[in-house]
């Protein structure tokens, strides 16, 4: 599913831009892992991560501000959000799976 939405995103809206949405997986595998796990986020990483939704804020209010093609891109963004989190999540049950069944 998310090799799908990749695609989408990378048709609908800027190459820069999906990737640095793509680029935040790890941040969001360890909030999963936090919840999932149990593991405990370090400051250095909680920072990180509120930059990086700092970022994928301020690419979803840029985008809502183009004229034009907006909305497609957008749209693309979302699919690339989506992805990144299904990706996140899919790896941090992995490891869940992993623990539960060693």
């Amino acid at each position: 599913m998310s090799k799908f939405l990749i695609t989408i995103a990378l048709q609908s809206a800027s190459v820069g831009r999906v990737l640095v949405i793509l680029a935040s997986n790890p941040l969001f595998s360890g909030i999963f892992s936090y919840f999932l796990l149990g593991e405990v986020m370090k400051k250095p990483t909680v920072l990180a991560a509120i930059v990086c939704f700092t970022a994928i804020i301020v690419i979803f209010v840029s985008e809502l501000s183009r004229s034009g093609q907006g909305v497609s891109s957008l749209g693309g963004i979302a699919c690339a959000l989506v992805a990144t989190i299904a990706l996140s999540l899919y790896l941090v049950l992995l490891r869940v799976a992993v623990k539960k069944y060693r």
